[in-house]
């Protein structure tokens, strides 16, 4: 049963469209049910958004108040802005004008979460957005109708106003009462609600169009091409905002998606009880639920092939070969202090883990808790590598070219080093002055050495990529470590400082081609 009802959701957008194809073909498939039944059929998908909803949702916003407010605004001003233009640019009989209207000023649709879990969108943005709208709707739908069609008809908002409080608010309070009284009853009953409210969504999609199929046989076609012209600006005019404001690529599909999906269910229930005269206006409603759930499976597809890629690359032994300048600076200061010298090899063993830890290592055995000793070794150093930092260091070979692909292909990249902030800043903008790194991070004072997963997530939350499309790219178990702490996967090169080969479970690569291979694939 759950199989079916699974199926029934995953492919709400098909039914939609077979029974408004059926209800127009065939009235009589539909006509038998009175249009009245439309708001007692929404009130239970609004009971079902009750059931579905958590105390966490609400948390959501207040604890981002910024991105529901950007969102909500987009929501209530590019919506009815939309339907005014069209309505006028169009020259839509009032009736239909009306409806058009009246689906610009209604909140966000239940179906949206769904088509923003599909689009690798931010989810939790998109609940908040889609609950808060909701909410917002007794005071903000009237006052939008009446101020967008005031004019062309008498428009009584506190019945409207009170009509979303009966068909919208009451269910979903009632269905937060029983999520909270009875839990084991909700819980068992909730994979089932998906499937519910798809059957809902299309019966009164069914009952709206069979009643008026005449008329949209007759002259459908312009409602239709406003109706779909007024989800499409609607969609990009979302992401186009959050596109502006700098949002994350999950936030911008997030509101781009709840802005053009709108609840036109409760759209024509409004024009049902308080436009009964003008019957038409029930069909822009209609129109957009089976349109909206079509093209938000489109955008959802669209999204989710173009959700970014990020690489995370260690710096020292991965992009850059810079033991040799290393090795002179920290020998540099052995000297002067008449402390043995190190060779090559040695200090390929020595490095990671940051400069301070390489000078320990390199420092006789009695000095190496020696904090004084230490701190004075790596004045030294500091001072010596500042001015001799790029003498010998070289990109390793392919490194500029897999670079330089990996921007041509939309792959962000950062880099995450244990070497200090201002060395590695140097370094990549002398070697990869053209590569836009999305973040060059280094030893900070005050943030922790990899592997603490603290330098990747910066990087996480700056991009707003998600963790399984990230991929870090090292030379040393402290990379692979700082990749799995941070729940993301790692390559490993074997031309760096540490062996890796052999290490069961670890991709190691021989060249940048394969790195490039591995990532497109």
């Amino acid at each position: 049963m759950k199989n079916l009802a699974r199926y029934i959701s995953d492919y709400m957008g098909m039914l939609v469209l077979v029974v408004a194809a059926l209800s127009l073909l065939w009235p009589a498939s539909f006509l038998w049910i009175d249009t009245w039944a439309i708001n007692p059929m929404l009130g239970v998908i609004m009971f079902g958004m009750g059931l579905t909803l958590s105390p966490q949702d609400f948390r959501i916003v207040l604890s981002r108040p910024k991105d529901i407010l950007i969102g909500c605004l987009a929501q209530f001003t590019i919506m009815p802005l939309l339907a005014l233009g069209l309505t006028w640019a169009f020259s839509l009989p009032k009736e239909l004008a009306l409806g058009v209207i009246l689906v610009g000023c209604c909140p966000g649709g239940t179906a949206s979460n769904v088509i923003t879990y599909l689009a690798k969108g931010d989810l939790a943005l998109s609940v908040g957005m889609t609950a808060t709208s909701t909410l917002l709707a007794p005071l903000l739908t009237p006052l939008l109708v009446w101020l967008m069609a005031g004019t062309m008809v008498e428009v009584d908002t506190v019945g409207m106003l009170l009509s979303i409080v009966y068909v919208v608010i009451a269910p979903i309070i009632f269905g937060l009462l029983c999520q909270h009284f009875l839990p084991q009853i909700t819980q068992s009953v909730a994979p089932y609600l998906p499937a519910f409210s798809s059957i809902a969504i299309a019966v009164t999609v069914g009952i709206v169009v069979s009643h008026n199929a005449d008329k949209l046989l007759m002259g459908g076609m312009l409602v239709i091409l406003v109706v779909m012209l007024h989800n499409i600006f609607g969609l990009s005019l979302g992401y186009l905002i959050g596109r502006l404001l700098g949002l994350t690529d999950p936030k911008k599909r997030a509101i781009s998606i709840e802005v053009g999906m709108q609840n036109s269910g409760l759209a024509s229930s409004l024009a049902t009880l308080h436009f009964a005269a003008y019957p038409l206006a029930t069909i822009p409603g209609a129109i957009f639920s089976v349109w909206h759930n079509i093209s938000g499976s489109f955008v959802a597809r669209l999204y989710a092939r173009r959700e970014r890629k990020l690489v995370v690359f260690d710096l020292d032994g991965t992009l850059l070969n810079t033991i040799d300048d290393l090795s002179e600076a920290v020998n540099h200061a052995m000297q002067l202090r008449g402390f043995p010298l190190h060779t090559h090899d040695e200090y390929m063993m020595m490095v990671g883990n940051g400069v301070r830890n390489l000078v320990k290592r390199a420092l006789p055995d009695n000095y190496k808790e020696d904090d004084n000793m230490v701190n004075d070794v790596l004045k030294d150093f500091k001072a010596y590598y500042t001015d001799h930092i790029d003498e010998h260091t070289q990109p390793y070979a392919g490194m500029q070219e897999l670079l330089n692909q990996l921007h041509k292909d939309g792959v962000l990249m950062a880099v995450a080093s244990n070497k200090f902030q201002e060395g590695t800043e140097r370094l990549i903008k002398k070697f990869f002055p053209n590569i836009p790194f999305v973040a060059i991070l280094g030893n900070r004072p005050g943030f922790p050495l990899k592997p603490n997963p603290e330098i990747v997530q910066e990087v996480l939350q700056k991009t707003g990529v998600r963790k399984e499309n990230a991929l870090m790219v090292g030379d040393s178990q402290t990379d692979m470590q700082t990749a799995q702490n941070s729940g993301i996967r790692a390559i490993a090169v074997s031309w760096g400082y540490r062996p890796m080969k052999g290490i069961d479970g670890l991709t190691v690569v021989d060249s940048a081609e394969e790195i490039l291979n591995l990532i497109k694939n």
